[in-house]
């Protein structure tokens, strides 16, 4: 009927690229949905993310996603 369910444990992994995936569980609120205001991934590359549940073989694949290193606003002190 298309409505969400809740209490469902949904799963974030890396589908594809390097790196480490960390906050990577959420439980779904009373409209179905899974908000992950935690994920973090630590790496330079282009990333699909893979969302899943468990006891299903269904899985959504997220768009990809570039990181790219961060650059200081600070920049070091230069010696002279």
């Amino acid at each position: 009927d298309g409505s969400g369910v809740s209490s469902v444990t949904v799963t974030a992994a890396i589908e594809s690229g390097t790196g480490t995936l960390t906050s990577n569980t959420e439980i779904t609120d009373a409209n179905g949905y899974a908000t992950f205001t935690n994920l973090k991934i630590t790496g330079t590359t282009t990333y699909t993310l893979r969302f899943t549940v468990p006891g299903s073989t269904d899985k959504v694949v997220s768009n990809s996603i570039y990181l790219s290193p961060t650059i200081s606003s600070h920049p070091s002190p230069v010696s002279q």
